[in-house]
């Protein structure tokens, strides 16, 4: 009888020849890439999905990035990487724009779909190149050239924004400068940090996040007065011009 890591049975030899593997929950609890020995069914299982992304770091554990500095570094580029890549997509000049790594848009391709989208879901693959430091090199000249391009390119800049706070349109702002800018969790608007940190002290609402509720709130009263009776809606604008 053998011991299989992955399900935590014994399993005949038949079952069990001897194979070993890399288990995800120790790379995710204890970031132990150690291969251990595997039944013959956990081995085809953990390779047919070692390149699926179904690892979501932060849902599992919140405390994971700040326990994995290598990680946590790896965090902060994909997020960047996919703000930059919401403005390349769109960027008619970037799918014309070479770099030393080759045409802009094309090198986006060299990193799978799901990292563009989701900066928090990995592969069993992808978490082995962070402890290898590939994914790194991989993502940062993205992230350098994607950065560079789109606060020089006009299209780009034209989709850029403005702190909601201070209003300093010669000082625009973008999602990627994560360490320059604060974004609004509710509505998604930016700010410089220093604005925003000034906001919260006094104790002030999200300006954008204030005119969203008001707007709705103009909405609403619109159509309720809609759906009153005409006779009603007589009176009521009788006493109003009145």
């Amino acid at each position: 009888m053998r011991y299989c890591d992955y399900y935590g049975r014994v399993f005949c030899q038949r079952c069990h020849q001897g194979a070993r593997s890399r288990i995800p929950a120790r790379i995710v609890y204890q970031w132990n890439f150690k291969e251990y020995p595997v039944s013959d069914i956990a081995h085809r299982f953990l390779s047919d999905n070692h390149q699926q992304p179904v690892i979501n770091v932060s849902a599992i554990d919140s405390r994971f990035y700040n326990r994995i500095r290598r990680l946590k570094k790896i965090r902060e580029l994909r997020i960047k990487l996919v703000h930059i890549w919401s403005y390349i997509r769109l960027c008619n000049i970037a799918k014309e724009t070479i770099t030393k790594y080759g045409n802009l848009y094309a090198t986006f391709s060299t990193v799978p779909n799901y990292m563009l989208s989701d900066a928090d879901v990995y592969s069993v693959e992808d978490l082995e190149n962070v402890q290898k430091g590939e994914l790194f090199r991989t993502i940062a000249p993205l992230v350098q050239y994607g950065q560079y391009h789109i606060e020089g390119c006009e299209h780009c800049r034209a989709q850029a924004f403005v702190c909601e706070l201070c209003d300093e349109k010669n000082d625009l702002l973008f999602p990627f400068q994560v360490a320059y800018v604060d974004r609004c969790e509710e509505c998604g608007s930016l700010s410089h940090k220093k604005c925003a940190i000034k906001r919260q002290k006094d104790e002030k609402p999200c300006p954008k996040c204030l005119r969203i509720r008001q707007n709705l709130e103009r909405h609403r009263c619109y159509s309720e007065w809609s759906l009153t009776p005409i006779e009603q809606q007589v009176t009521m604008m009788s006493s109003l011009n009145d």
